[in-house]
């Protein structure tokens, strides 16, 4: 069993919503538990990019909201976490688990997939994909070491929920500024709920289905993604998004798309990521 961390943390108001803990504040943790299991399987974050040049991008997550949780719960929250490898040491998996202090029962499983890269530039951090090897592999255990490759939760969650009843759908522009940009000026992974969450909230204001409404009212019970490519400092995009009934609530569809690839209105754009979220029902 790979080697597990567990580290306690107060709560404060800017954790949560009015429905749960914030889906960016969740993401927040789970680039905690990565930095924090790189450091303790293998070495100082600093030391991988510095003195072996590796360092890992993230390709994907899965989050689950798995009862509810607000405020007035608990003042502090317990993680454990945990990280190996799979695909034959080509991708790297991390399993977090959020509790109240003192309590046995979970309120949050999240899951981070991360792509191995060396790096090959200098302070832009230039990298390219390779599965992780000498002596960063070295320092991990055998059972830290999944030869199995994961599902692509994505593509399987995004035909399942699409088979239910359009419900609404919209296209919501934006700009990548420098507060969600991480050291090479490329979008951090966590702005994806943000993102998502401007799109759903934007289609319960303008009316419509009155079922849209709920995407203020309800809170999620998962957020997952797929992210296939970065964007960059002032990037302008676009988040196109389609409202599903499923399973008894919706289930919202985003393609988040990056700047146009040439000129003109009708210019390809290229799909950067796609996150589904299915709010409680």
């Amino acid at each position: 069993m790979p080697r597990r961390f567990h580290w306690v943390r107060p709560l404060h108001t800017l954790d949560f919503s009015p429905l749960q803990l914030h889906p960016t504040m969740v993401l927040s943790l789970t680039i905690e538990a990565l930095a924090t299991c790189i450091r303790g399987q293998l070495c100082d974050w600093r030391v991988l990019v510095e003195q072996h040049r590796w360092s890992t991008v993230i390709v994907g997550f899965d989050v689950r909201w798995l009862r509810p949780f607000t405020f007035f719960d608990a003042s502090r929250l317990e993680l454990d976490c945990g990280m190996r490898t799979r695909k034959d040491d080509q991708l790297l998996e991390v399993q977090l688990e959020l509790r109240p202090e003192s309590e046995d029962e979970r309120v949050v499983s999240a899951s981070l997939l991360c792509r191995p890269v060396e790096v090959t530039g200098g302070a832009a951090l230039d990298a390219r994909p390779a599965p992780m090897r000498g002596a960063p592999l070295a320092m991990l255990r055998d059972d830290e070491r999944e030869p199995s490759a994961p599902g692509r939760v994505v593509p399987q969650r995004e035909a399942l929920v699409s088979s239910g009843s359009l419900v609404a759908e919209r296209i919501t522009d934006f700009e990548i500024s420098r507060d969600e940009c991480e050291v090479a000026d490329q979008w951090r992974f966590s702005v994806l709920p943000a993102l998502a969450g401007r799109a759903r909230e934007a289609l319960a204001m303008e009316g419509g289905d009155p079922r849209v409404r709920h995407g203020l009212s309800r809170a999620l019970a998962s957020t997952t993604a797929e992210l296939r490519r970065p964007m960059y400092l002032r990037e302008a995009g676009q988040v196109r998004t389609r409202v599903y009934e499923h399973e008894g609530s919706l289930a919202y569809v985003h393609h988040i798309h990056g700047a146009p690839l040439g000129p003109g209105p009708d210019a390809e754009r290229p799909l950067c990521a796609t996150v589904i979220e299915q709010l409680r029902a």
